[in-house]
């Protein structure tokens, strides 16, 4: 090894370069804070930091998102079939690192894939892609596969 070259582990970077680095990102990223009813159970997720691919892939802008409840972003989230905020709210209160993969309806309409981790108890942070194209790929597929079992 060169002078020049850094050892791993070597060189450390601080808060705002990670939050430069997300926010440039082409994948949405986005940190949430689980609010809980009085009965304890999650009941919605404050938007605590995103970027502007997060927002997009949402149909929103960014300023319209930041520091919002997602029930205020994407109001009638609670009737959706699959239930984002329970989901998100379980990788936030054990901390196990998920993927979910699951159809976004309301304004959303959707399939988005979250990589999702709790970094501390009541958080959760995501990279969030939208693929429904792949989806309808994988549809098709599947359905072009049934008709030649036929």
């Amino acid at each position: 090894m060169s002078a020049t070259d850094i050892a791993p582990g070597n060189q450390t970077l601080d808060l705002q370069t990670y939050k430069d680095i997300l926010h440039g990102m082409d994948a949405g990223f986005a940190v949430f804070e689980v609010i809980l009813g009085e009965d304890g159970k999650a009941e919605d997720l404050a938007v605590i930091d995103a970027n502007a691919a997060f927002a997009e892939i949402l149909g929103k802008k960014l300023e319209d998102i930041e520091g919002r409840r997602i029930t205020a972003i994407l109001p009638g989230i609670h009737t959706w079939d699959f239930k984002w905020i329970k989901a998100l709210a379980k990788i936030a209160r054990t901390g196990q690192a998920d993927t979910i993969v699951e159809y976004a309806e309301g304004s959303v309409r959707k399939w988005l894939s979250f990589q999702a981790a709790g970094p501390r108890p009541g958080v959760v942070a995501a990279l969030v892609t939208d693929v429904t194209e792949e989806q309808r790929m994988k549809n098709a597929l599947a359905l072009e596969r049934n008709n030649l079992s036929y």
